[in-house]
């Protein structure tokens, strides 16, 4: 037996691991004079000088076993006698040529060769040159040669040839022929197949096994044995790879055709490993795919369990014979394991201990040493969620328990579940990569679990003292995360961890169907392109023991809890048709009669209304596909367990994926012709029809609102526009989009000068426009121009307008607010050096804040002077007159840290503004992050060369401390206090101002604005008891604030100071879908075009669009917008900043 063993590193328990295919070999009845006598030739010399020999190659092993041994083979074993046979035939006839053949299947007729000499039980020896060839499968040796002769692993002396030990009598093994006993003989198989032959094999029954008690050469037996049964497998396939002819495959050996063509080499083979051989990559990709449908109709995975067999359970131990250790009997090892991992399942699923669970997929792998485990993700329902780091700290702990509190649990955490330890205490752990800990132990302490962090949570790590585990000192920094009661029940290594966000899917899901890593295309001969996927499979893959034993079992190597039914995605006359080579037309046939799930849905829109409103890839919830008959029936049960799941189609294969598109949005068609058809046009193409309905990006989209807006628009808002869709569309062609609206954009230009020079100055005006998102019209392919900035024309501020609203507001301003207002013109028009520039005006909400900021912008702006004034929101900044955000104006980065700066550069417009400013005014100032008030001041000091903060510029923030800090992703609590303005030294220059007097509570609302202003300055203890009349179901406030409204006639004014406030998106949508079933009139729904921003192309391939349509990320609104006449929309950017 040849092959490569490779026993994983460390010092753990012996493990049987082969890497690459079995060769067995058997070699001619003479060694020559290079090799030394070995295997069958020893039989050939007598005993006491084949035991000498077999000893100088074994000097460990003791002489008298290898005596007894030798001696019991040359009396009972049939191979042993064959050899000695042969030797003696060719020492009475040393002129005449000898061969001895073993048969593959001895029951067959021995008349089919020429008499042969001598038979033994299980060869026949031929004296002379009149011998038949043997069969392809038999065996034949001859007294010399210089290479040994392949066993087929199909052969039944195989194994007694290869195991003697195991087979002392030379008890034949499975064959093609072996047939099963009547009772279990079925009209469909009546033959034994080489897989149930093992199981039979390795089945436990009463009595001594010799080959249960053979220790690690029972390990080595198993391995043989999966191999063997995994080739027939795939021989099966490579034999049938020109017999069956496929179209799934087109685009691939299109794809190999046109790599052979760029390296100037011929195609060569193309050996397809089909997703019907499981453990395949394709077949691994499809159940990555079928997990990846169940996130999209369930969400992102809650928990994420490693779940790993421990060789010490009481139930492998007790199964022990004599002197056996677990590693000895691989077969009890997996169906132990199998056992607890239903049990755990049933835990979780059925007995609720993470809470109900909506939907689970688990991928069982085996570690280096052989031992399984399963990877399990559990998606919970909504009520059973883990939000909080509370819920985290219920589930999960990452620390030591107190032994003086919990002594088994502490002793099974330390056996268990402590990582290593690795590092500068042990740089030999297996885990150790370039100097590193691959899986980054030690943690750090932490005294609080973060909820998120880069889509999972930092848990709490609390620095206590070290225990000493063997040899090494260990702490909470070495605990891998458990689950305290499920580490009781079972005794075993069992990580939960929890996902955070949906960023953890790509990761997790990908790490769970990795499969196996291996070379795919290869040049295997000079001047020729293979791509051989069995011959790949095969070298690349390790198989353990363990692993051996839990296929030969059948057990399930993955598992979902929903069937997922995979839909077909043809063109037209183009359904995927196996045939056999030369049956074409009798393929064709039985195509036309046979329905694919496709073809049979228009069938079923055609003679069932009811399905006209479920889409194609929601079918199989409500019908079920007969294969059959080949049509879709009505489902009487069980669909809420059935998800469907449309084929990833390359965008290469064009046709296809827009038809794939198509068919994830429309619904009740009856034929391809009716998906063609968009607002009855036939289109020609697909892709046609996808543009037709706003499904692909293009210019198109852009056209069409310019052309709507020229309609009742000005040629100022239009060019807004037009800079608008350029910041924030993907445009593919600008140049195009000003051509072609090039006269409505200039119209007011040429009517003001000329037509030639009118463009030039509509140019001009779009170029300032552009500065506000970065752009220039040399960016964006324009043609440039050169205009002084005087030429035109810009709305300025009335200044005896402004003058009259200062005066105004003033006279409004209570004592409080006068004051402020007072020391602030002080301020900007007081040039001692010992007057403070930097002041922070508090006040609770209600103390007239904005109206200070009011009174400010019209009274500077009456004096003729600048003030500028931003907010940290873009809905804040609407409450300004002339207000910003102030990442708009100071072009603050979005991605900011302590060294951050301003992207905005000395001697521009923006940069001319803020040097000519009497006062800066920065509402709610607290919600914005330290680091950006920090990239402001070294941006004013840079530019006015000064070194004061803020470069000497006045400049008031405000807000209120105690409503909302700074908004930081995944952070806690300590690190949103950090990141706050107050933290930081630059607090201590800024002046402080105060507002206490509520104006816009009513007299009747003041006590309960006094207790809301107790809970920000935390004088109503830490438990906070909201008033009853504050807890209401979802319709009450919907009824309360719009059922006196009659939509129909509706003004703005009216719907003004009317607002629900909410936690969160969820509970926001499921609002406003309230407030939209109110209104009258039909509802227009707009779809989303995702797409994932990546160039590689299995990136594409691994996200469905429709995974992507599940998602409602941060930030963006959900994939189905809905909208009717008269609703309110918020835009969530501000399309003009300036």
């Amino acid at each position: 037996m040849g092959a490569q063993i490779k026993p994983p590193r460390g010092t753990g328990p012996y493990c049987y691991r082969l890497h690459g295919q079995v060769y067995h070999r058997v070699s001619p009845l003479y060694a020559s004079d290079q090799h030394k006598e070995s295997y069958g030739q020893l039989y050939i010399f007598d005993s006491s000088e084949a035991t000498e020999k077999r000893l100088s190659n074994n000097q460990n092993c003791l002489q008298h076993v290898f005596e007894k041994l030798d001696f019991m083979l040359r009396e009972i074993n049939p191979f042993a006698q064959s050899y000695l046979q042969m030797h003696r035939l060719v020492q009475e006839h040393p002129t005449t040529s000898v061969k001895m053949v073993f048969l593959e299947d001895k029951n067959l007729d021995m008349r089919r060769y020429n008499a042969p000499t001598l038979c033994t039980e299980v060869a026949a020896i031929f004296v002379g040159d009149n011998g038949e060839p043997p069969a392809n499968r038999d065996i034949c040796v001859y007294p010399v040669g210089n290479t040994c002769q392949s066993i087929s692993p199909l052969n039944q002396c195989c194994d007694p040839m290869t195991y003697p030990l195991l087979f002392p009598r030379g008890e034949c093994s499975w064959n093609t022929g072996m047939e099963h006993v009547e009772e279990r003989r079925t009209a469909k198989r009546t033959r034994v197949t080489q897989l149930q032959y093992y199981a039979y094999r390795l089945s436990q029954r009463n009595g001594f096994s010799i080959l249960h008690n053979s220790g690690k050469l029972f390990q080595q037996y198993i391995v043989a044995a999966y191999v063997k049964t995994e080739g027939s497998r795939l021989h099966f396939l490579r034999q049938n790879q020109k017999d069956l002819r496929i179209e799934l495959y087109r685009g691939l050996l299109d794809a190999l055709e046109c790599r052979a063509h760029n390296e100037n080499i011929r195609t060569g083979k193309l050996i397809i490993l089909p997703s019907s051989f499981q453990g395949s990559p394709r077949h691994m990709q499809q159940n990555y795919q079928d997990a990846m449908a169940m996130v999209r109709k369930f969400g992102k995975p809650d928990l994420f369990l490693t779940f790993t067999c421990n060789p010490s359970w009481s139930e492998i131990l007790n199964s022990m014979e004599g002197v056996q250790r677990p590693e000895d009997r691989p077969d009890i090892i997996v169906r132990v394991f199998n056992m607890k991992l239903k049990e755990l399942l049933e835990d979780i699923c059925k007995h609720g201990i993470f809470g109900t669970v909506l939907a689970y997929i688990y991928v069982i792998e085996f570690q280096k040493r052989g031992l399984p485990h399963a990877h399990i993700l559990l998606t919970l329902d909504s009520e059973s969620k883990i939000r909080t780091k509370d819920d985290i700290d219920k589930f999960v702990s990452a620390e030591l328990p107190d032994p003086c509190t919990d002594l088994r649990l502490f002793q099974i955490v330390t056996k268990c579940m402590v990582h290593g330890p690795c590092g500068t205490i042990n740089i030999n752990s297996p885990c150790m990569r370039d100097g590193q800990c691959c899986k980054s132990f030690p943690k750090q302490f932490k005294d609080d679990t973060e909820e998120n962090v880069n889509g999972y949570p930092i848990y709490c790590r609390r620095a206590t003292e070290p225990v000493q585990v063997g040899k090494y000192s260990i702490d909470n920094r070495w605990v891998v995360p458990y689950n305290p009661w499920l580490l009781k029940k079972f005794n075993a290594h069992i990580n939960v961890e929890v996902c955070a966000s949906v960023k953890s899917v790509k990761y997790l899901y990908k790490y769970v169907y990795k499969g196996h890593d291996a070379a795919s295309v290869k040049i295997q001969k000079e001047g020729a392109l293979d791509h051989d996927e069995i011959l790949s499979f095969v070298e690349g893959r390790y198989v353990s023991a363990p692993e051996a034993m839990w296929r030969l079992n059948e057990f399930n190597l993955s598992h979902k809890s929903h069937t997922v039914v995979r839909l077909a995605v043809h063109l037209p006359q183009q359904q995927p048709n196996v045939y056999q080579d030369g049956q074409e037309a009798q393929a064709i046939e039985r195509a036309a009669l046979r329905k694919t799930t496709l073809t049979s849905w228009f069938e079923l829109n055609k003679n069932d209304p009811s399905a006209h409103n479920i889409s194609y890839s929601d079918i199989p919830q409500y019908y079920v596909f007969d294969k059959s008959t080949t049509n879709w029936k009505k489902r009487q049960r069980g669909g809420q367990n059935v998800i469907g799941r449309l084929p990833v189609v390359s965008i290469l294969d064009s046709e296809r994926y827009y038809l794939r598109m198509l068919l994830l949005r429309k619904s009740g068609a009856i034929s391809f012709d009716d998906i063609l058809t968009v607002n009855g046009l036939r289109c020609i193409t697909f892709q046609q029809a996808c543009q037709e309905y706003g499904l692909l990006r293009g210019n198109q989209q852009w056209h069409d609102a310019l052309n709507e807006a020229a309609q009742f628009q000005s040629p100022r808002q239009l060019r807004m526009l037009f800079a608008m869709i350029c910041g924030f569309g993907e445009v593919e062609d600008v140049p195009d989009l000003w051509v072609q609206h090039q006269v409505s954009l200039c119209e007011d230009f040429v009517h003001r000068y000329s037509e030639q020079t009118g463009p030039h100055y509509a140019l001009a005006d779009i170029e300032e426009l552009l500065t506000s998102y970065n752009l220039s019209l040399q960016k964006l392919h324009l043609p440039t121009v050169d205009l002084p900035a005087s030429v035109l024309e810009r709305a300025n501020f009335d200044v005896v307008e402004e003058q009259a609203k200062a005066n105004s507001y003033t006279m409004q301003l209570n004592s409080e607010q006068r004051n402020v207002v007072e020391i602030l013109l002080s301020a900007v028009y007081n040039n001692a050096a010992d007057t403070p520039k930097c002041y922070f005006l508090d006040g609770p909400a209600g103390t007239g804040k904005t109206f200070v900021y009011s009174t400010l912008l019209h009274t500077i702006r009456g004096r003729g002077d600048d003030v500028i004034p931003v907010a940290s929101t873009g809905i804040a900044a609407t409450l300004l007159i002339g207000g910003r955000t102030a990442h708009s104006v100071f072009k603050i980065p979005i991605d900011l840290n302590a060294t951050s700066t301003c992207n905005l550069k000395p001697n521009t417009k923006e940069a001319d503004m803020l040097l000519k400013t009497k006062l800066i005014v920065w509402d709610e100032a607290p919600m914005t992050h330290v680091h950006a008030f920090l990239a402001v001041d070294r941006l004013l000091q840079d530019l006015t060369k000064c070194k004061e903060p803020f470069g000497g510029k006045v400049i008031l923030l405000g807000g209120d401390f105690r409503q909302v800090l700074p908004v930081i992703l995944r952070g806690s609590r300590t690190l949103t206090v950090a990141s706050s303005l107050k933290k930081h030294a630059l607090w201590l220059k800024f002046h402080k101002l105060y507002l206490t007097k509520n104006m816009r509570a009513l007299e009747s609302e003041r006590d309960f604005g006094a207790w809301l202003l107790d809970i920000g300055e935390k004088k109503s203890g830490s438990t906070i008891q909201l008033p009853l009349q504050c807890y209401t179901s979802i319709q009450d406030p919907v009824h309360q604030l719009y059922s006196d409204i009659d939509f129909s006639s509706v003004t703005p004014q009216e719907l003004k100071g009317r607002a629900i406030l909410t936690v969160n998106n969820e509970r926001s949508m499921e609002i406003n879908n309230k407030v939209l079933e109110c209104m009258p009139g039909n509802e227009t729904v707009y779809k989303a075009v995702d797409m994932i921003m990546s160039e590689d192309p299995q990136d594409q391939l691994t996200f469905p669009e429709e995974f992507l349509n599940s998602l409602t990320p941060t930030g963006l609104p959900p994939y189905e917008l809905k909208l009717k006449i008269g609703c309110i929309v918020m835009l969530l950017r501000n399309l003009a900043p300036s």
